[in-house]
């Protein structure tokens, strides 16, 4: 239990890291898809020579099933950069992160009513606050300070909110193969088919719309690599350290609360985005309903 709170931790820390660098992606105006291509590449590239076990692929089971799984969990979340930055470029980012991330919300009602796990009291609790908290934050106002003229705070939120059904879904493939009965990774497959799905996805972007990366976009890819490559790897030791003591629910929601709170310190201290007294709130809500689910 403990190697799976520290995993848990290890991996808020640097998706926390990865989520400044989008943010400054969006800030600066670069190119998105040139700078994840790159990273995505590096990462899946490093990931099947450095981790994945060959000479085991054999034994792991359902290998067709985890194949499809992650590969497709990896190309939606090549959907959910694109569309972050599209509500990065015109809104709060402190926001647009939290609301996002409050999609372990999804991710604990298909693991009630997908896969039987148990309907606490705190779990219900838990998800009525962070529904709550949706409300707060879309009635109220807040722009961050990386917004363009006109923009309205309607239009980033809507971007936000599909990010939201975006995340929890790639969070329910991620978790899915878990669930999985007499479930083993042997081969450690999972970091490298699903950073492969997201780096195919974004291969494809780039060539059609022939977008290629230049120096500054490379170089920050490759910083991204270098941070996101360990996410993969403690992730899913998080989730199948906490599987063994059926919590696996408990993995995501401790590892996007922390992350929650690191990230709203970073848009409220260094961005200095300006958020209306509802709007945190709000935050505050999702926050503590996520901490609700942890339990």
């Amino acid at each position: 239990m403990s190697q799976g709170l520290l995993f848990c931790f290890l991996t808020s820390v640097a998706m926390t890291a990865v989520a400044i660098s989008l943010s400054y992606i969006a800030r600066k105006r670069l190119d998105v898809v040139a700078v994840m291509t790159v990273a995505s590449i590096v990462i899946a590239g490093s990931l099947w020579v450095f981790w994945t076990d060959f000479s085991r692929i054999t034994q792991t089971p359902q290998l067709m099933e985890l194949s499809l799984v992650l590969l497709s969990a990896g190309i939606i979340s090549t959907c959910i950069a694109l569309v972050g930055q599209k509500a990065m470029r015109s809104g709060h980012h402190g926001i647009i992160w939290i609301i996002s991330q409050s999609a372990i919300l999804l991710s604990f009602l298909f693991g009630i009513i997908g896969m039987g796990e148990p309907a606490t009291f705190r779990k219900i609790a838990g998800m009525l606050v962070v529904m709550v908290s949706f409300i707060l934050i879309g009635l109220n106002k807040s722009s961050g300070k990386t917004a363009v003229s006109g923009s309205s705070h309607l239009s980033w939120k809507m971007w936000a909110f599909i990010n939201f059904f975006l995340v929890g879904l790639f969070q329910i493939l991620s978790a899915l193969p878990s669930y999985w009965p007499d479930w083993a990774d042997p081969a450690r497959l999972r970091p490298a088919l699903g950073n492969s799905g997201m780096a195919a996805g974004y291969l494809i972007l780039m060539l059609v719309q022939r977008r290629f990366p230049g120096r500054r976009e490379a170089l920050l890819g490759l910083v991204i690599a270098a941070i996101a490559t360990p996410i993969t790897i403690t992730q899913f030791a998080a989730l199948d350290a906490l599987a063994a003591v059926s919590r696996v629910s408990l993995a995501f929601s401790l590892i996007i609360g922390v992350s929650m709170v690191l990230f709203l310190l970073y848009s409220l201290f260094f961005l200095k985005e300006s958020t209306s007294r509802g709007s945190l709130i709000g935050l505050g809500a999702a926050i503590g309903g996520i901490l609700l689910l942890s339990f």
